[in-house]
């Protein structure tokens, strides 16, 4: 039953209708859909520099760095 159902939808000119149908809308699409082969994505950045000196890079981490990164991520938004 689906054999002959298949059969009798390939015949005549459907199928060939759909195809080129199919390959024109494929064409138009292609010809007016706006794309850019280098996009500019701005993604927002901010750099945070402390120093602190005489301190060892150990006693910057406990007493700076660790602190300061609590209190930035605090910010709503902010990973």
């Amino acid at each position: 039953m689906i054999d002959s159902l298949v059969r009798r939808s390939l015949q005549g000119v459907v199928p060939v209708v759909v195809l080129v149908a199919g390959l024109l809308a494929g064409l138009f699409a292609l010809q007016f859909t706006p794309r850019e082969e280098e996009p500019q994505i701005v993604v927002p950045m901010v750099v945070v520099q402390a120093s602190a000196p005489g301190l060892s890079a150990r006693q910057v981490e406990r007493q700076v760095t660790v602190p300061l990164e609590n209190l930035l991520s605090q910010i709503p938004g902010v990973e």
